[in-house]
């Protein structure tokens, strides 16, 4: 009986921290990126990016760009530096998910426009280690690294 009493308690455990986690977290790599609006929409898939979520936080480095400029530091045009600084999302911040409504709150990134912007909503769905979110302006797609 205490042997019984003991393993259920221990199932019970192990499905409430199961349950608990949410289907986003873990780190997701890019493996498409399209936007749909901005100086330059497109098709993006050979520069990988990363997006990680723990309990309550995410981080993204998304590249906007299949041919990002390299530079040697302390070298390079102003033009050249736009080039490569420019074609990339990077963010970190809170975020909260309500069904399939993902919305972002960043309290840093690349732009500061972003922090002070309202938070992001987007769209998500997890179709096994497939990731799919999608907003007016962009659509990512990315599969679970861990």
């Amino acid at each position: 009986m205490r042997k019984n009493v003991a393993t259920l308690c221990f199932l019970v455990l192990l499905s409430a921290s199961a349950f608990g986690k949410s289907k986003l977290e873990g780190v997701w790599q890019t493996v498409e990126v399209k936007t749909l609006a901005g100086p330059k929409p497109g098709t993006f898939t050979k520069e990988p990016g990363v997006l990680i979520f723990t309990e309550k936080h995410y981080s993204m480095i998304i590249p906007l760009s299949d041919t990002r400029t390299q530079i040697d530091q302390g070298k390079g045009t102003a033009e050249e530096w736009r080039d490569l600084w420019g074609p990339f999302i990077a963010n970190s911040g809170t975020y909260e998910i309500s069904g399939e409504a993902l919305t972002t709150r960043p309290t840093v990134a690349k732009n500061p426009g972003v922090v002070k912007a309202a938070p992001a909503k987007h769209s998500f769905h997890v179709d096994g280690d497939t990731l799919t979110i999608t907003s007016p302006t962009l659509n990512v797609t990315l599969k679970r690294l861990e």
